[in-house]
């Protein structure tokens, strides 16, 4: 795990992605974050509830899941990723566009930012 600084609390993050185990396909990525002065789970906690949150979805087998234990940095926004069921590591198999942002006006407050969806994007 790694060290990182966030204002001025120490973390780590531990992150898991749980993928079928058949086709690679990523069902779940799971970071447990702990903050300074927290209990870090080992690594067999953080399986255990990274499947416990992957199943709550319907459909999912248990019997062809498997957790893969990969570092924060891993994967990177707007890319699609699967795991390599052969040798078991994470594969980049394309890109996803990120949805730009843009200023909206905020009904009687002047102007604000936050993110919209493109085709949401109000122009002034």
């Amino acid at each position: 795990m790694i060290a990182v600084r966030q204002g001025r609390l120490a973390r780590k993050v531990a992150a898991a992605i749980v993928y079928d185990a058949v086709t690679g396909r990523i069902q779940h990525v799971h970071r447990h974050i702990t903050l300074e002065g927290g209990l870090e789970p080992d690594r067999c906690q953080v399986e255990k509830r990274a499947l416990e949150i992957s199943l709550q979805r319907p459909g999912r087998e248990v019997s062809r899941m498997k957790v893969l234990h990969i570092s924060d940095e891993a994967m990177r926004p707007g890319k699609i990723y699967r795991v390599d069921v052969e040798s078991v590591e994470l594969v980049e198999i394309g890109t996803r566009p990120i949805p730009r942002t843009g200023r909206v006006r905020a009904v009687g407050q002047g102007e604000t930012m936050f993110p919209l969806v493109v085709g949401e994007l109000v122009e002034q």
